[in-house]
């Protein structure tokens, strides 16, 4: 046998080990969050209200993602969990596909890696967003639903398939809303049938449950998630709605929560967390107001930037792909920065913009600023796991936000690699590819 069909046999051994001892884990669990999209699709199912903001894990996720978990629910109990689990293994299976294809055909620094450079390039990819990926499986979360249907919209803007981009776009805002950030890159672009696309696909997803499932009381579930979760939450502020979102929580990853944690001192969790002080200074409301404004406006300044048409990156049609899967990828960074509520396991999405720069990082004549502010995001977010700093300092890490701050160095070193010229774009990937091919015919 040779070395390389060794490597390949230990490779799936090791990842067999993994899943098992995965699986274990996954269904030894107590606590987790599958119970609480199953009991909205069972109350789906029943007509009653899903949006119950005063229970302990309340459901606060548009109509469409509990209707998405109704076939789940009519599984019986003690067979749940397990078909959960290996629906995830499914969905990251096909997400890693989907990005393994993006590099393949498309990524001009991947072309010119050899073997070493290749696996540099995907041990970059799991620093940067494995523990995420890893934390999906031990909330046995809802967020690979999300990812594959980003990847798939990045995969299919990337080879212009615009109505197959806008579609698997509008289901995933029908999920979880913040992917409607990509409408208006779509507009900003003129992408017309990738716009109306979305709107089809989100308006559709949104009115199906009324037509299937209507609620007993004869309103609509769209409408009572708008009333009951979206119009209380401040957009300038901290989220703070009932039991779902709580404004001093370390959990939470997004900007607002990161900036409100960081400006407010003496303020107590109300769900359990750990109190940590890492205020500097209490800020006045106003001003903490003003700031969280700022800092969002910086996010979409930065999303518009990258996204905007420009004649160097137009004039080869070849390079179109690979920044098109980028805006994606810069899109994702947005989203889990703006969203209400960003949990950890929420930012395995970053799988997409890792993989967008990952080779960019590696390559030969990598650019030097983006390998810093990569490194930054590797050292804040990806790395400071409860096993390797322990729990007393994640929890301050987790507190400061240093995943949030660590997404938006990702977002930086995306917008710049979006808006430089590359000097391994199109024109040059094929002969990249086959310089490529040569070396490895030589061995």
């Amino acid at each position: 046998m040779t070395r390389s069909g060794r490597i390949r046999i230990a490779a799936i051994l090791a990842l067999v080990a993994l899943l098992v001892a995965g699986g274990f884990s996954f269904q030894r669990k107590r606590t987790s969050e599958l119970p609480v999209y199953l009991l909205g699709a069972e109350r789906m199912l029943e007509g009653e209200e899903i949006y119950r903001l005063d229970e302990p894990k309340p459901f606060t996720y548009p109509p469409f993602f509990a209707f998405v978990f109704v076939p789940l629910a009519a599984v019986p109990d003690a067979l749940e969990r397990p078909s959960w689990y290996l629906l995830q293994l499914l969905m990251l299976g096909a997400s890693l596909w989907i990005v393994a294809a993006f590099l393949r055909r498309h990524s001009p620094g991947f072309a010119t890696l050899d073997r070493k450079g290749r696996v540099l390039c995907g041990l970059l990819v799991f620093l940067l967003c494995g523990r995420f990926v890893l934390a999906v499986y031990s909330n046995q979360s809802h967020d690979f639903v999300v990812l594959v249907l980003l990847a798939l919209t990045a995969l299919d803007s990337s080879e212009n398939r615009e109505v197959r981009a806008g579609l698997w776009a509008g289901l995933a805002a029908a999920c979880k809303a913040t992917p409607l950030l990509l409408l208006p890159v779509f507009l900003l672009q003129r992408r017309w049938r990738a716009s109306v696309a979305l709107a089809i696909a989100l308006v559709g997803a949104s009115l199906l449950p009324d037509l299937i499932l209507p609620r007993a009381d004869g309103g609509r579930w769209a409408q009572a998630w708008s009333e009951r979760v979206v119009r209380r939450v401040d957009p300038s502020g901290a989220a703070n709605v009932g039991t779902a979102f709580t404004r001093w929580n370390p959990l939470n990853q997004n900007l607002s929560g990161s900036l409100y944690r960081l400006t407010t001192q003496g303020e107590r969790t109300t769900i359990g967390f750990e109190y940590v002080e890492v205020a500097p200074w209490d800020v006045p409301p106003g001003l903490r107001r003003g700031l969280t404004l700022a800092m969002q406006g910086l996010v979409l300044a930065l999303l518009a930037w990258a996204c905007l048409p420009r004649r160097f990156r137009d004039s080869n049609p070849d390079w179109q792909p690979w920044r098109r899967f980028g805006e994606v990828g810069a899109v994702v960074c947005a989203m889990l920065l703006l969203s209400p509520m960003s949990s950890k396991s929420h930012f395995c999405a970053l799988l997409l913009p890792a993989a967008f720069l990952a080779p960019e990082v590696v390559r030969r004549g990598r650019d030097r600023t983006t390998s810093l502010l990569v490194a930054g995001d590797v050292l804040m977010a990806g790395l400071p796991s409860r096993g390797l700093v322990g729990r007393w300092m994640t929890n301050r890490l987790l507190a400061v936000g240093t995943i949030a701050w660590g997404t938006l160095l990702l977002l930086f070193a995306t917008v710049r690699q979006l808006t430089r010229p590359n000097p391994l774009a199109a024109r040059n990937l094929g002969e990249a590819a086959a310089a490529n091919s040569s070396v490895a015919q030589d061995r």
